[in-house]
């Protein structure tokens, strides 16, 4: 068994897993695992299309790992804006360390973006195909409803 995620999203009653990519991106896998658990307000993509993702505390960023601009469903990505990124959007101040940004895809119409246009996205995980409709679910909710609390903790075989 490998180690994955279980993403949590307890207002819309969601348990999504994540397969983990450790052969194509083991440091990126590495400095998330070690920043469990994440419990942060997820957020729906505002710039990338059918995106979900939540702000984690800051860590050692892994550098450009398995990097991505354009992702597919079921996608995880994980994007390091450095410090001195410019939005001005009061969720995303900037930050001395940066932002720390864990993406969720659930659509086909995702490109990764930040503030000033596309950007690489380090691809470390892939929700599980029978969880696909539940990400798209919460993620839908989200679009409508605003923020919601979600929890990313670590399981031994997601």
């Amino acid at each position: 068994m490998s180690r994955g995620l279980l993403v949590a999203v307890p207002a819309y009653d969601a348990a999504i897993r994540v397969e983990l990519l450790w052969a194509d991106a083991p440091a990126t896998c590495a400095a998330i695992w070690a920043a469990l658990p994440i419990e942060k307000p997820a957020f729906h993509g505002r710039r990338s299309g059918q995106e979900l993702f939540v702000l984690a505390d800051p860590f050692e960023p892994p550098g450009r790992e398995n990097a991505r601009r354009v992702v597919n469903a079921g996608d995880v990505v994980f994007v390091h804006l450095p410090p001195g990124w410019t939005d001005h959007h009061p969720d995303f101040p900037s930050a001395e360390h940066g932002l720390f940004d864990i993406a969720f895809i659930y659509g086909s119409d995702a490109c990764v973006r930040g503030p000033e246009g596309v950007v690489d996205a380090n691809l470390f995980g892939r929700v599980l195909a029978e969880d696909r409709a539940a990400l798209a679910r919460v993620c839908e909710r989200v679009w409508l409803e605003g923020t919601a609390p979600l929890r990313i903790v670590g399981t031994n075989g997601a």
